[in-house]
């Protein structure tokens, strides 16, 4: 009998659940579900299980991989005993090629404070972060008021950078800054 496929059941930003239908002719004695971020190879492969899995006939079977990374390619295989060929290993080629969801971007690097060098003055700058596949449109940064232990937004735009205004950030004190990244998913962490 042939193979079936495996199918996607569900996807999250850090998980895949798929499924498998055993052949109904009592051919497989046991199955495993394998897992890897693709592109394909013969290495890296992440298995379901310690060893390979009783198979009854016509069975569903369901698996989810956990702790993927968002919006990511990942390529799935069965590895199959058979009962008098041994063992195969099910590929499928491109359809066995799922997607984790786009997520909230990542948390970016703590921003930089530099001296400006055609006026005085100061810039604060920041390195975008992963997008997690959606892109980014925004960034909050924020500023630590030490004497009123809060954080205070001092811009919020598409930019990666912002020219320090001394009216709303008063020079002769020290600042800690922070951002965040935002896209279509949320806001995603402040950098730290």
């Amino acid at each position: 009998e042939k193979q079936k496929d495996v199918i996607l059941m569900s996807a999250g930003e850090h998980n895949l659940s798929v499924i498998w239908t055993s052949p109904s002719d009592h051919s497989v004695y046991l199955h495993k579900f394998k897992m890897k971020k693709c592109p394909y190879s013969q290495f890296g492969w992440e298995e379901k299980g310690d060893v390979l899995g009783q198979t009854a006939a016509n069975m569903t079977y369901n698996v989810t991989f956990y702790d993927l990374t968002p919006y990511t390619d990942y390529c799935f295989q069965m590895v199959l005993l058979y009962d008098s060929k041994g063992y195969y290993v099910w590929t499928g080629g491109e359809r066995f090629i799922f997607r984790t969801l786009s997520s909230i971007p990542e948390t970016p690097e703590p921003p930089k404070v530099e001296p400006l060098s055609i006026q005085s003055g100061y810039e604060v700058k920041w390195i975008e972060p992963e997008d997690n596949g959606a892109v980014i449109f925004s960034y909050i940064l924020q500023y630590w008021d030490v004497q009123h232990q809060s954080w205070y937004e001092v811009f919020n735009g598409s930019e990666t950078h912002w020219v320090v205004d001394d009216i709303i950030v008063p020079r002769g004190s020290e600042y800690v800054f922070r951002v965040a990244a935002e896209n279509s998913n949320g806001i995603g962490p402040f950098s730290y």
